[in-house]
């Protein structure tokens, strides 16, 4: 009988942050402990230390692991040359829409019990969505597409307002999460002045 394969370095550091991320989501990240993580990923307690110093620790590994997937997402749509403000700005919309609707059917990742989770996401998406949405919105600004004073403020108000519009933890019901993505494009346009003047196409 053939012997079952190792795994590698690489392969386990994977396969316990993807554990990680199942626990986290249907538990809760404070209820979820390294032994939950390392049963599901198959291997002994022991071996969660040869990669990662605590559970924090590891919830940075993930984060980072996220926001290098959607970061990758919207600079390849912004970089192609020649691309109008209307498309720019639809292409941020969509990240954020992706973003919340990757853990919109997963009701444990919203209660309070992640809380920290969420705020460490909420920020490091912050820090890649908002200079992004500041240089299109001061492009819209020049193109006199839209008019506002200052476009860093409206970057930070859009991105922590439709964060913290889905992540309000335990104190948002989850069959309103939906709503509340669907209604986001349709504020963000109102915010900037733009679905009164028939200017989003």
């Amino acid at each position: 009988m053939a012997r079952k394969a190792k795994k590698s370095p690489a392969e386990w550091k994977q396969q316990i942050m993807q554990a990680a991320q199942s626990q986290f989501f249907a538990n809760g990240f404070e209820q979820t402990s390294i032994s939950d993580i390392m049963e599901r990923a198959g291997g002994a307690k022991g071996t969660f230390y040869l990669y990662f110093d605590s559970k924090d620790q590891l919830l940075e590994a993930l984060i980072d692991e996220w926001a290098q997937s959607y970061t990758e997402q919207m600079t390849a749509a912004l970089s192609i040359k020649g691309i109008s403000f209307t498309v720019r700005l639809q292409t941020i919309m969509a990240v954020i829409e992706q973003m919340a609707k990757r853990t919109m059917g997963l009701e444990a990742f919203f209660k309070q019990s992640n809380a920290l989770m969420l705020d460490k996401l909420t920020k490091r998406m912050t820090d890649i969505f908002v200079p992004q949405l500041t240089d299109i919105l001061e492009a819209g600004v020049n193109q006199g597409i839209i008019n506002i004073d200052d476009p860093a403020f409206y970057a930070r108000f859009i991105i922590y307002g439709s964060l913290g519009a889905l992540n309000a933890g335990d104190g948002l019901p989850h069959e309103k999460i939906p709503k509340n993505l669907a209604a986001l494009p349709s504020a963000i346009l109102n915010l900037l002045g733009l679905e009164q003047c028939g200017k989003y196409i």
